[in-house]
């Protein structure tokens, strides 16, 4: 089932998360529109600014919860919101998610692909060099997201110990041939965000 990644610029994240996991109304206005809240991913930069990640079966269903007039009364709540939440994509996850024992905190990374298809055969084919790396530098691959409106757009959750732990890796002589490649690749990966996860 696809996962929906919707933006929340907050006023106060506390109090938000207060409210938001006690559950009322989101709870019956998730349950009555087929819509369940996952996770809540908060900005390591910016303690306001939070993703929560929402399991639907289709971008209409998120839509219409979020109109619902009870959501959009909780929305103008300027003691808990800067301003409304916004869907900021689709995704379908692939493979299974590995979240590292003890770990709740991960990197969102664009891939900046041109061709999922190349890069995905490419992926699989080195998957003993990337781990390689992957060991050498202290980098999990937590979850793969392909948006589901762009197939050549997929984001990778990253554990590791630092943004420059990622960059380090990029750097090394392999993932910089691949980069280059624009069969497979627009850009290098960009991070798009350090965050930490709590379920719900």
């Amino acid at each position: 089932m696809p996962v929906f990644h919707v933006n929340h610029k907050l006023a106060d994240f506390d109090k938000w998360f207060a409210v938001f996991k006690e559950g009322n109304p989101r709870k019956d206005r998730e349950a009555q529109y087929g819509v369940k809240s996952l996770r809540v991913l908060r900005d390591a930069d910016d303690g306001n600014h939070a993703v929560v990640v929402m399991e639907a079966d289709s971008r209409s269903a998120i839509d219409q919860m979020t109109d619902d007039p009870q959501v959009q009364e909780r929305f103008a709540d300027t003691s808990l919101f800067a301003e409304p939440p916004s869907v900021l994509a689709g995704y379908e996850p692939i493979g299974d998610e590995n979240v590292p024992e003890g770990g709740n905190s991960a990197f969102l990374v664009d891939q900046g692909l041109a061709d999922f298809d190349k890069w995905n055969e490419s992926w699989t084919a080195n998957e003993a060099q990337r781990q390689e790396l992957y060991d050498k530098h202290g980098v999990k691959v937590v979850r793969v997201l392909r948006d589901i409106d762009n197939r050549n757009r997929v984001v990778v959750a990253m554990s590791a110990p630092s943004r420059s732990a990622l960059e380090g890796m990029w750097a090394e002589p392999a993932p910089q041939a691949a980069f280059s490649d624009s069969e497979i690749f627009q850009r290098p990966p960009k991070i798009l965000g350090q965050f930490t996860r709590t379920d719900i």
